[in-house]
């Protein structure tokens, strides 16, 4: 019989432990015996930090160079490793730069953004990303000229030579003389809210502490969604602290001044009478009722109690699990909240109809815990 071929056995380079001796890794044994196990653990590394200390810094290390898994583990941060983080990460700075440049010389008009300011861009997370609201450029652009980040300026410089003059062109460039780009947005939530306020309000404001359900609110492709707190963008805009904001507002279009005049001799809604959490009352109240029928055999659900179901947020809304229907019950008959349960009784019909029938059913019986052994 010939004989049996010897495995080859390497030694790591740092620990120089043979093939045997690299199981003692939480790679192979598992989260719970390193705790059982956690001084032997212990041991082996401070052992193998000291002999990771004699090693030149200037030598390259990674695993498949002779490494084993606990040594390359612990040399994570070898020099070889830092540099391909480093190239990635200046890979994706570079893309940035470039969507960022192209921002600055065609919708900035050759003026750099300031710290707090925001932009519509594409391709800002990803080479696939769409185009989407709210990128932070200015805090970007701000982080990226730090002092304690000229390293990192200086790898994007010497990058590829679309980088380097995109820097040396940005560098001419000054702050834009505005202080917010949100100008633009405001703008946008201007005319969805002066529709609302003549569509759905009659020409009347709402409140603080008014929601609405509403689309385009976020940006131009934002589908209609519930619970858009337009009286706290209203209240904001007309602080005394915003008032150069409301001037640019004002200043920017026809149609945001003319919608401004407009919502000046506008007058605040009623608060007691048709306050706008109502409408959301109305369809959870419906929703909760059918549920009460349908799925308790009429009774009510405790405090605790949740369930699944559909179009509790908005009328589009699926259905999903763990809808806190009891305690939104408890919340509308709290005395502190009667008002609101009267705003609800008086609506319509339905909704009065549905309360009378809620008042004569009872809470369910609490299912009896098991007895203690």
């Amino acid at each position: 019989m010939k004989d049996k071929k010897k495995r080859k056995t390497s030694t790591c380079v740092l620990c120089k432990c043979a093939v045997a001796q690299r199981t003692v890794s939480e790679y192979f044994v598992g989260l719970l015996l390193t705790d059982v196990f956690g001084p032997v653990f212990n041991r082996f590394s401070r052992t193998k930090r000291k002999r990771i200390g004699t090693i030149d810094p200037n030598q390259k290390f990674c695993q498949g160079d002779g490494l084993c898994r606990a040594c390359a583990s612990m040399c994570g941060d070898c020099v070889r490793d830092r540099d391909e983080r480093k190239f990635e990460s200046t890979s994706e700075t570079a893309r940035k730069l470039a969507v960022f440049q192209d921002h600055v010389v065609q919708k900035c008009k050759g003026k750099l953004p300031r710290s707090g300011d925001l932009a519509t861009l594409a391709r800002w997370n990803n080479e696939n990303d769409e185009e989407r609201d709210g990128v932070p450029i200015g805090s970007w652009w701000w982080e990226l000229n730090r002092p304690e980040f000229a390293e990192r300026l200086e790898r994007l410089k010497n990058f590829d030579d679309a980088s380097k003059n995109a820097l040396a062109y940005l560098a001419t460039c000054a702050l834009r003389e505005d202080r917010s780009l949100h100008t633009v947005h405001d703008v946008r939530k201007l005319k969805v809210f002066h529709a609302h306020v003549v569509q759905k309000c009659k020409g009347k404001l709402p409140r603080r502490e008014d929601l609405a359900t509403i689309a385009r609110w976020n940006n131009e492709n934002d589908e209609e969604r519930d619970g858009v707190p337009i009286g706290t963008w209203w209240y904001d805009l007309n602080l005394p602290k915003f008032a150069e904001r409301l001037e640019r507002l004002k200043n920017f279009d026809d149609a945001s001044k003319n919608a401004l005049a407009y919502l000046a001799t506008c007058a605040f809604r009623e608060h007691g009478k048709t306050r706008l959490g109502a409408v959301h009352d109305v369809r959870k109240l419906a929703i909760f009722q059918d549920h009460v029928v349908q799925k308790c055999k009429g009774k009510l659900p405790r405090k605790e109690d949740l369930a699944t179901i559909a179009r509790w947020n908005n009328e589009n809304d699926e259905e999903r699990d763990g809808v806190p229907i009891g305690k939104w019950w408890y919340n509308l008959n709290r005395p502190e909240f009667a008002e609101r349960l009267e705003r609800l009784k008086n609506f319509d019909d339905a909704s009065k109809n549905a309360l009378a029938y809620l008042a004569t059913c009872a809470l369910r019986e609490r299912k009896p815990g098991r007895k203690a052994k």
